[in-house]
């Protein structure tokens, strides 16, 4: 077991033994429930970042990693769009837990290796304090001290996204994990996000999901998450919840203008 921390800012070294480059970032698959590394990225000693195949490398269990040729002659790996940077879209991002029911902060992730034909496979995130010591150096210091590293790892394939699109993350292609969770357990969740990452969440859902999942959170986070909805979704999701629930929350916000526009829409579609 190794960590990605351990890999970036390694050394990269040409079939001399020259150091031509560092390790910037690892890059996976984003549909796989255990991704395999498919290309580093690698920040030479002059010029632009390059992105390489890992089949153009090897990677030592000492963390050491050799290129196959010349950087000059090694060939650039197009990322895919479903290609996932490790270190920039995951690392301190938070994540949710689907068994655990709960948000997370990535502290590291653990990649595995495959003696057969030499791949490493993404297999765990660990989001103890042990993973963020690790990243700040001080793991050697603690062992040099005696004292163990505990890591806390969740599987990959237990994950979801908390946001996705180019600037967040996405680590899966659906959401059907999530939407098998109980209301109350995605309310929960949501619950434990901010404003903008519970609104996230409830866009994966579909309107039925959505209202019930509304149903089991406080009314102010009801509030300020139907009133950062496009309003032909919200009324749509007004008209699954119970008339109670859906009044409430409409007596909530009555005053603002886009409001009533949702208000009027919801009660043409039944809600009393």
């Amino acid at each position: 077991m190794q960590y990605v921390s351990e890999l970036i800012g390694a050394p990269v070294r040409d079939p001399a033994g020259h150091v031509v480059a560092r390790v910037v970032d690892l890059l996976v698959p984003a549909d796989a429930d255990y991704p395999a590394v498919e290309a580093l990225s690698l920040k030479p000693r002059k010029g632009d970042a390059q992105i390489v195949p890992w089949s153009a490398v090897q990677v030592r269990d000492n963390g050491m990693v050799t290129l196959a040729t010349l950087l000059a002659d090694t060939p650039t790996f197009v990322p895919p769009p479903n290609e996932l940077s490790l270190a920039r879209q995951v690392l301190d991002h938070q994540i949710i837990d689907v068994n655990g029911v709960r948000v997370v902060r990535v502290n590291d992730l653990q990649i595995a290796s495959t003696p057969s034909d030499g791949s490493y496979h993404l297999v765990g995130v660990d989001i103890s304090t042990a993973g963020l010591l690790r990243r700040l150096g001080a793991g050697r210091v603690l062992g040099a001290l005696g004292m163990r590293l505990t890591p806390k790892a969740i599987a990959w394939e237990a994950i979801e996204p908390v946001e996705s699109g180019s600037a967040g993350v996405k680590l899966k292609m659906s959401h059907e994990d999530l939407a098998k969770l109980h209301p109350s357990d995605i309310a929960e969740i949501i619950s434990q996000l901010d404003q903008h990452h519970g609104h996230e969440v409830l866009e994966t859902l579909d309107d039925e999901a959505a209202a019930d999942t509304l149903q089991e959170v406080s009314p102010d986070l009801q509030l300020s998450l139907i009133r950062n909805m496009e309003p032909e979704r919200a009324a749509d999701i007004l008209e699954e919840m119970e008339p109670d629930d859906a009044a409430g929350i409409l007596d909530g916000f009555a005053a603002a203008l886009p409001a009533r526009a949702v208000a009027r829409r919801a009660l043409d579609g039944g809600v009393r």
